[in-house]
């Protein structure tokens, strides 16, 4: 790390130090968008970081500009104590996936943090905020980590909610103490809080129900979010439901006996799609055609870094409305072999502008 003989600088200038990069890359950005929307997440690091060194010129920051990034936590770690964090996304949301609760990688000098979110899409549109501002709540992968929202209303942040100040948690011996504490007081009966035992004692989810006791509006959500993320489950596979039951369960605390009726019961139904009518459909397909466009908005909102998770061959260079419609397909011909115009017509008559090309020699190819 570069050390420096200046004195520690105010935060308001450090402030105005992220105010002034922000311009700069803004300006480039207004220049050359294609270049932006081009750009991963390692390469945007490393052009925010040298519009760091630019406005940092003639300044006291001027060389104390350092790019951590790897496995380290900032990304950016400036004057010793500040940090900036950077995301990016190449979908329309404002929301990731942020840290590990235990920081167990953090930069020890670094007191203050800001995240940088570039959403490099277009239009290509840049946001930053305090950290602990944007921290609304907890997700697991293989650890707990912190969920980011910079559109975020002020005192929603997940330490507003636990009624703790970040700093102070962050630097506790055992911070996952306190999400236990703060998730048993949402506890009633037949709810069980829920983690699991290991080194750091890590803290999986707040409880556990029965998908019976939802709520009609709770499990049409979760419903939606199950076809998003597990399109395998439109397949034939025999183990089709598992990631979908440990997403249920780590995710959510959701347990149930009867998942495979969840999307099954209902036997065959008849699905009229413009002027054809199909018989003898599963009903999975009926509850995809009524909530179609749902589905489509869902995707748009989940964060890459989820979808990265559970879709081993995600990209960032294909749309993800289009890279789910090919799972689709590929799923459920394994079920409708014998009537795949049905699927094409049924995702291809709803699918929002603009049609994929595969789609359309997909419907072109049936007549449709």
């Amino acid at each position: 790390m570069i050390i420096t003989p200046n004195k520690i600088q105010p935060i308001d200038k450090f402030q105005e130090l992220i105010a002034n990069a922000d311009s700069l890359l803004r300006k480039e950005a207004t220049n050359n968008q294609e270049y932006f929307l081009k750009r991963d997440a390692d390469k945007f690091e490393t052009d925010i970081f040298e519009c760091f060194r630019t406005a940092a010129k003639k300044t006291p920051f001027e060389g104390n500009i350092e790019l951590i990034s790897g496995h380290k936590f900032p990304d950016i770690v400036i004057d010793k104590i500040y940090g900036v964090e950077v995301k990016t996304t190449k979908q329309n949301h404002w929301k990731s996936t942020g840290n590990s609760v235990f920081e167990t990688t953090r930069v020890e000098s670094v007191k203050n943090i800001f995240i940088y979110f570039a959403k490099l899409t277009d239009p290509v549109d840049f946001k930053y905020r305090s950290y602990q501002e944007c921290l609304y709540d907890i997700a697991v992968t293989h650890s707990p980590r912190y969920l980011i929202d910079m559109n975020l209303p002020i005192g929603n942040s997940i330490f507003d909610k636990m009624k703790i100040d970040y700093n102070e948690l962050r630097t506790m011996e055992n911070p996952v103490k306190k999400f236990i504490e703060y998730f048993r007081k949402f506890v009633v009966p037949g709810e069980e809080p829920w983690w699991m035992s290991s080194d750091e004692k890590i803290l999986l989810n707040s409880k556990f129900i029965l998908f019976s006791k939802l709520s009609p509006e709770d499990k049409n959500e979760i419903t939606l979010q199950a076809m998003v993320l597990f399109p395998e489950i439109f397949g034939n596979s025999p183990t089709k439901y598992q990631n979908l039951a440990t997403w249920l369960a780590s995710r959510h605390g959701i347990v149930d006996s009867s998942l495979r009726d969840r999307f099954t019961a209902g036997g065959q139904v008849s699905i009229t799609i413009g002027n054809n009518n199909y018989q003898n459909v599963p009903r999975i397909y009926k509850n995809l055609q009524d909530n179609i466009s749902k589905v489509m908005n869902l995707l748009e909102q989940i964060p890459s870094t989820e979808l990265k998770y559970y879709w081993e061959d995600f990209t960032e260079d294909e749309p993800v409305t289009s890279q789910w419609t090919r799972k689709f397909l590929h799923f459920s011909s394994q079920v409708m072999a014998d009537n795949q115009k049905f699927i094409v017509n049924l995702i291809g008559y709803n699918y929002p502008p603009p049609k994929p090309q595969f789609l359309k020699e997909e419907e072109k190819k049936y007549g449709l």
